[in-house]
Parts: structure tokens; C-alpha cells; sequence
């Protein structure tokens, strides 16, 4: 039976790497290969095609090399749109499946499908699909256009129910080419497209990602949310090579990193110079063994700070570097001093009164506070191709929250719900590229005339 799965997984592969391929199959070297840089080329027609797969509990790392495993069950409940999760939070003040209007989906494999339709030199389109494989769907009378499946929807009671062998949510994006802001045919900021780096990225030493937005943060601080933030160092390499189905890309030609943490500014007043040495020392000891209470390592983890003692007060700043980086032809605005809080840190014994201050980005007239790569997922690592600024991979932890572990672009597009209304049975996920095609003679017209992009 393993056997069997195993070779449909395969042919599966297969079949969504020769998607509408009248231009054949592309390995990414091969593409590499044909154009300069593949960004500058993207072009209709061109397909990418990612794998969502689990990490063993026995992989603390969570890297991509080892711990990786094919079979698992993902869970999404899908409300088809994202203002449809925001009504429902509104009108109940919590993330609930609504079994009437909602699609609950289970399988045992999830593909994500990128197929640019339409390019010009300021903006792109492009079809994006999950890819349900071997599962079971249960969608309410009220949702909608039911998706593709490789089955039979039948109709239980008021539920249309289905055991697939594949099921296709598609939704078309549209992407702003000039600063990588992204939207749905209707409007709604989706978020930055994090499937590739822009060429501003790519020309400065150091930028932030905007991979995900959390709505209605549960908290007391001031904000409509949480974000994700992937910090890039653009000169950093990898250690080892990319070598999956074909794909390779030798390790000084990515643009590695494994460290999702931005830096608080947090000062600490009423203390000798003395008792200052003292904080400055637990703190580097800490962020280098990861001895110190929760979070407290995450000051400076990824980013070289600066302490400074003056009039009573000592701070520890890791934020010069995000105060240098400059942002201004993204659709978002970081901020590294949105908010304040005061409290209390015990230190060797001796309690200090501290303020620490928060960073944040303002996104579509709301503000979200960032804890880098967060709140409910730690970054294990990222990889983008550094050419072209193409996504090679992303490993994080989540501990079985699915919803932490994708980008807003693809919550917000297909309307997905935090907590158990999207889960795997891991304890962490990476998103693989596994390859590429390029079929140029299908075009965005042929795509729109099918009504791919209104499918499910």
C-alpha cells in the first residue's frame, strides 16, 4: 500500500511539472541556463511548483536536509475569501469553521502552484493553486463555486462531501511589479509576494520580507495585528548546495538565512555603571548559549548591538542596522519604535525596572507589531536563489499550526482560518520548490477564456 502512494505521489509530481507544457519541461538550471536572470525574464506561461513537506519532531534544526518526510495529513477550512474571515471575527470576535458557508479539506499531500498569465514591466497576474492530494472535503450549500476535484462531489444531508484522489483551489493575484505588493481581482492587500526577491532587494546589502499578517492580535498592545518578517542579509551564503528534483543551485549562489529575529532597543534606568556591566555580560552570555528566560536571547540574535551607559540608564540597541535600511519603494513602512512597554527583568538575582521597544510596519492603514519571524512560527531557514531572487525553500517550526506557516498572500487570497482550522500533524513544515515550466504558447488568454482564475 506504502508502495502504491509512494508512485502516485510520483506521478502526481510529474503531472503538475508538465502542467499545459506545449514548451516543455524545465529543470531551474536549465531556465538559468536560457536567460541571464530568470527575474527580468519572467514572462506568461512561466509555472512554478512548490511542495508543502513535514519535519520530524526529531529534527531540532528544522533544516531542509534532514527530517524532511512526504506523507502527512495537512487540514485547511478554506471560507473562499478573506472578507469572509473578517466578518465572521467581527460578528463573533473569534476565528470559527462555519460549516455551512465553509470547505473543510483533509489529504495527505499539498502542492502549491505559481502560473504567471500576465506580464508587463509594471505589473504581473498570476493563477495560484493549492493542490489537495488523496483527502476528503466537506463544503457547506453556501460556500460557493465548489473546487476542481478528481472525483465525485456528492450531496449528504445539506454538505457536499467528496473522497479525491485531487483537489485545485485557484485564485488569481495580482502583483505590483514595482514595489512586490500583491492583490486579489477584487482588491484586498494581500500582502508582499515573498515567492521572489524584487531587484530593490537584490541591490541592497540588507532587506525585510513581509511573509505574513496576523489580524487581531490577543493582546493588549496597541496594534490591529502581528506580522512576519524575514530579515535577509543579501551577502550571506549558504552551506551546502540546493539539490532537489533536478533544481541546483550551488551554495555561494544563495542568499541563506536562519536567524528570524529582529532587535529590540531595551533600556534599563537607576543602575550603577556597574550593575550596567553586569546586564551588558548576562545579555551577550545569554544570546550566545541561549541560557536566558524566554525570549530574552532574541535582543540581538541575528544582529550586531550596541550598548551604551549614560546618566544612570544603559541600552541595548540592535536596531541600527533596521534604522539604516531603506524601504521606500515598498507598499508597507517599517517602524523600529512603534510602541513602548515597561516592566521588570530579574538579573542574577537583582530585579530591574526596563522598557522595551517594539518595531512594527504600517500595511494598508493598519499597523502590526513584528517579533521577526512570528508570532506563532520560528523560522528555521530560507534560501533564495541570488541571481534572480527566486524562492528556493523556507523551513520553519510551527508546531502543527499550518496557518503560521504561510504567507498572508496565500491566507488572505483563499480565505483561511488561524488555529485549528488550518494544521498538520508535525511540528514543523518546509515549502520546497520542486521545478519549473515554461510553455509559452499557453497564454493568459487561454487561462482567462477557461475561468481558471474564479476556479473554487
Amino acid at each position: 500500500m506504502k508502495n502504491k502512494k509512494e508512485k502516485r505521489y510520483a506521478i502526481l509530481a510529474i503531472f503538475l511539472l508538465v502542467i499545459a507544457t506545449s514548451g516543455g519541461v524545465y529543470t531551474y538550471t536549465q531556465l538559468h541556463n536560457q536567460h541571464a536572470t530568470l527575474l527580468p525574464s519572467l514572462s506568461t506561461g512561466l509555472t512554478l511548483v512548490y511542495r508543502f513537506l513535514t519535519i520530524s519532531s526529531n529534527n531540532n534544526s528544522r533544516s531542509l536536509q534532514a527530517g524532511t518526510v512526504a506523507n502527512d495529513t495537512f487540514h485547511l477550512d478554506v471560507k473562499g475569501n478573506y472578507q469572509r474571515v473578517l466578518d465572521q471575527y467581527n460578528r463573533s470576535d473569534a476565528y470559527v469553521v462555519n460549516r455551512t458557508s465553509d470547505c473543510e479539506i483533509a489529504s495527505n499531500a499539498l502542492y502549491l502552484t505559481i502560473h504567471i498569465t500576465t506580464f508587463r514591466s509594471d505589473m504581473m497576474s498570476a493563477n495560484v493553486t493549492l493542490t489537495f492530494v488523496n483527502g476528503t472535503a466537506n463544503c457547506g450549500p453556501e460556500f460557493g463555486q465548489l473546487p476542481r476535484i478528481d472525483g465525485r462531489w456528492m450531496l449528504e444531508s445539506w454538505t457536499y462531501v467528496s473522497s479525491f484522489r485531487q483537489l485545485n483551489f485557484t485564485r488569481t493575484i495580482i502583483i505590483d511589479y514595482t514595489n512586490s505588493d500583491s492583490r486579489s481581482v477584487e482588491g484586498l492587500e494581500l500582502g508582499e509576494w515573498p515567492f521572489w526577491l524584487g531587484n530593490q532587494d537584490l541591490n541592497r546589502n540588507f532587506t525585510l520580507v513581509l511573509y505574513g499578517l496576523a489580524d487581531h492580535l490577543t493582546t493588549q498592545m496597541p496594534v490591529e495585528g502581528a506580522a512576519s518578517i524575514l530579515p535577509l542579509n543579501i551577502s550571506r551564503t549558504a552551506e551546502s548546495a540546493y539539490d532537489v528534483t533536478g533544481i541546483k543551485v550551488g551554495p555561494g549562489e544563495q542568499i541563506f538565512s536562519d536567524r528570524g529575529s529582529l532587535p529590540q532597543e531595551k533600556s534599563i534606568s537607576n543602575i550603577s555603571e556597574a550593575e550596567a556591566r553586569v546586564i551588558v555580560e548576562w545579555y551577550d552570555d545569554c544570546e550566545v548559549n541561549s541560557t536566558c528566560p524566554t525570549n530574552a536571547h532574541l535582543q540581538a540574535f541575528a544582529f550586531a548591538r550596541a550598548a551604551s551607559y549614560v546618566n544612570g540608564m544603559v541600552t541595548l540597541d540592535g536596531s541600527a542596522i533596521l534604522n539604516s535600511i531603506k524601504l521606500s519603494n515598498s507598499a508597507w513602512r517599517f517602524n523600529p519604535n512603534l510602541f513602548e512597554t515597561n516592566g521588570t527583568i530579574r538579573i542574577n538575582g537583582t530585579t530591574f525596572k526596563d522598557t522595551v521597544h517594539f518595531s512594527g510596519i504600517e500595511y494598508a492603514g493598519s499597523t502590526y507589531v513584528t517579533f521577526g519571524f512570528g508570532p506563532f512560527a520560528s523560522l528555521g531557514q530560507v534560501a533564495y536563489c541570488r541571481s534572480d531572487g527566486l524562492l528556493l525553500y523556507i523551513t520553519m517550526g510551527s508546531y502543527g499550526d499550518l496557518y503560521s506557516s504561510l504567507p498572508s498572500v496565500i491566507t488572505r487570497a483563499f480565505g483561511l482560518i488561524p488555529g485549528m482550522g488550518a494544521r498538520f500533524s508535525g511540528t514543523g513544515i518546509a515549502l520546497v520548490l520542486l521545478g519549473a515550466t515554461n510553455s509559452v504558447s499557453r497564454t493568459a488568454s487561454s487561462n482567462t477564456a477557461s475561468g481558471i482564475g474564479e476556479q473554487g
